[in-house]
């Protein structure tokens, strides 16, 4: 099964190589590393040089989802399974895991030129998901993992496939980016196998935002000013029937991952006639979000289509980026590191301050530290070197951004739990010796305090008992 796995299974920098090739733009990730972050403005940006290296802590890539589709084909309304593993190639342990997937149609055609579409356009996605929450791993941890997907009955045939992601906290991506179409972690392919040829599907070609074309893979489009944004898609219906449709428009800062992140949602009920298209249309003012993510799905009775815009904004806007600590448990006196990254939204510079505190289970600090004056576009980072007093298997971190203005812009807050990762301290033998030697030597001293005042007792009664005799 292992080796079946493997070979169904696309591996993530296979899948990063192959676009960057083709794509040969800034945007690529050929020429990314494993642990450095393709430069995607506004997503996971560059080290800053000065202070410390974000880079020695946070890991890009560092959870890697390896799973695959456990037969070839399947047929509409059986369920795909993907097994395999997830491994944590850090050397610290990672909470508040997500695995997030994308299952989309995959993009067979080419353009005029012989060129295969998907390489500008992507796939065509038609679901989206988080398949787990709450994760954690062990530092260098490979831990099984599977999780099923029911293919709609009504799904047009044909080949598919699944993307997967890891983030922390639904916000720190330590895995693919998910609120990019071709930067992934790792994806499985595998055919459906249906009577239904047809579709309603979204055009990946035809997207406009403000009036200028939007690439599905490429440069996100920057709107000058406080302007509205006005989004179109072209929502295609190759039927030879009327396809209704529930329309619904998920707008949120950053990604669609967390839903303290949305903005605003709107839907609305229309009729695609067959065998034609229509142009959706979108229209938002600006709230004051440097990044806006828009998640728009057409569903109709047997079928649904995703497709989803990312558009970044003048305004500046200071956030996190994964903070943590670089070992747990942690034993007295044992050398530890509080970390954070963080960086601007945008590709200007702003000011902010950032707080990290680490806390025991009792509420009390164990360490912290703050940073105040320039966020640059490029990823910061700042961190404490801090030893132990005491022996630590539960631990909190709570992080927070402000803006120049004092206003709390981002906050995360996690939980360092030995319990999830089987990794609690254990009284020493010694130490459980004598403490089992003590409990033996105080019942003992009990049972014998007892026993002597038993005895005085009896003394005593049986001399009273004579007395009254003579």
């Amino acid at each position: 099964m292992q080796e079946k796995i493997i070979l169904k299974s696309i591996s993530a920098f296979a899948v990063l190589g192959a676009i960057g090739f083709f794509l040969g733009n800034p945007l690529s990730a050929s020429a990314q590393t494993q642990t450095d972050p393709p430069d995607l403005g506004w997503g996971t940006p560059v080290k800053e040089n000065a202070g410390p290296d974000c880079f020695d802590y946070y890991h890009f890539q560092s959870v890697q989802v390896s799973l695959g589709a456990e037969k070839d084909k399947y047929p509409a309304g059986e369920k795909v399974k993907f097994s395999g593993q997830l491994i944590n190639e850090n050397e610290y342990p990672v909470f508040d895991g997500h695995v997030f997937v994308r299952i989309s149609q995959i993009n067979q055609a080419k353009g005029q030129d012989g060129a295969e579409k998907y390489l500008t356009e992507y796939h065509y996605i038609i679901d989206e998901f988080i398949a787990q929450k709450d994760i954690a791993l062990n530092a260098k941890e490979e831990k099984p993992f599977s999780f099923e997907w029911p293919v709609p009955a009504g799904v047009a045939a044909g080949q598919y496939r699944a993307d997967f992601f890891f983030s922390v906290g639904r916000k720190f991506n330590l895995g693919g980016l998910p609120f990019s179409n071709e930067v992934v972690v790792g994806a499985s392919e595998f055919e459906i196998e249906s009577t239904v040829k047809d579709y309603l599907s979204f055009s990946r070609s035809h997207t406009t935002v403000n009036g200028e074309p939007y690439a599905q893979i490429g440069n996100w489009p920057q709107i000058e000013g406080d302007q509205d944004i006005t989004i179109v898609h072209q929502l295609e219906n190759s039927f030879d029937d009327d396809q209704k449709v529930n329309l619904t428009w998920e707008l949120y800062y950053w990604d669609a991952l967390n839903e303290k992140d949305k903005v605003t949602t709107k839907e609305q009920e229309m009729t695609v006639p067959a065998n034609s298209s229509l142009p959706i249309t979108f229209t938002f003012k600006q709230e004051g979000k440097s990044v806006y993510y828009l998640k728009t799905i057409a569903k109709s009775e047997n079928q649904q289509s995703i497709v989803n815009t990312r558009i970044s904004t003048e305004k500046e806007m200071p956030r996190l980026n994964y903070p943590g600590i670089n070992k747990f448990p942690l034993k007295k006196d044992e050398a530890a590191t509080l970390f954070s990254c963080f960086h601007n939204t945008n590709n200007l510079n702003t000011q902010g301050k950032v707080e990290v505190i680490l806390k025991d289970r009792e509420g009390k600090i164990v360490e912290q530290f703050a940073y105040q004056g320039d966020i640059s576009s490029a990823m910061m980072a700042q961190k404490k070197d801090f030893s132990a007093n005491k022996d630590y298997d539960y631990l909190t971190i709570d992080a927070k951004v402000y803006d120049k203005a004092g206003k709390l812009v981002d906050a995360y807050q996690t939980i360092y739990d030995c319990q999830k990762i089987n990794k609690c301290f254990a009284k020493s033998a010694e130490g459980s010796s004598l403490q089992s030697d003590g409990k033996k030597i105080l019942t003992l001293i009990i049972i014998g305090l007892m026993a002597a005042g038993g005895a005085v007792l009896a003394i005593y009664l049986f001399r009273k008992k004579n007395q009254k005799i003579i």
